[in-house]
Formats: structure tokens, sequence, C-alpha cells
């Protein structure tokens, strides 16, 4: 119950999402299927722009934080971003 308890705190809510997937399966193989195919479904917000949260989440490994890092600037480093799931590469976009 640990996710439902913690729901509040924003810069856990991706780890927490994820660690519940890979745990649930072992929980009941049977139910866990139809129940995930349902969960993924909600897990929009797990983008590339929000991965930057987990770089507050105190529970997030130093490791995987840096591979975060390095996964954002490569994309900076392409000039490409993501909007809605399409990458764009940056000198396409014009100002409104």
């Amino acid at each position: 119950m640990i996710p439902w308890l913690n729901c509040s705190a924003d810069v856990k809510a991706p780890k927490q999402d994820l660690c519940f997937l890979k745990s649930y399966k072992r929980i009941d193989e049977t139910v866990s299927g139809a129940a995930l195919k349902k969960f993924i479904l909600h897990l929009w917000y797990l983008s590339e722009e929000l991965s930057a949260l987990s770089l507050f989440d105190e529970a997030v490994d130093v490791q995987v934080k840096l591979k975060i890092v390095a996964n954002l600037d490569r994309e900076c480093q392409h000039h490409r971003t993501t909007i809605c799931g399409m990458c764009i590469a940056t000198n396409e976009l014009t100002p409104i």
C-alpha cells in the first residue's frame, strides 16, 4: 500500500509505479495480466519530459540519475524535443 500512501509525492510516482508493475505480477499471475493492461493505460505521465522528476527522488539510485541526465543531455545535443509523443527537431519549431 506504500504507493497509495505516497501518492501526493509527485517526484516518487514514476519509480513507485514502475516498481508496483513489476511486483504485481508476482502477487497473482492470473489476475495481473488484465489488471496490468488497464493500469498501463494510465501511465501517460511517464514521459521523457517528466522523467526528470526522478532526479529529485531520494529513493532513486545515483547511477540511475546519472543515466537520466546523460539521456536528457544527449537529447539536447541532438536539438530534438518530444511533444505529445512526437520527436521534433527544434529548428522546425517557430514561436507563436
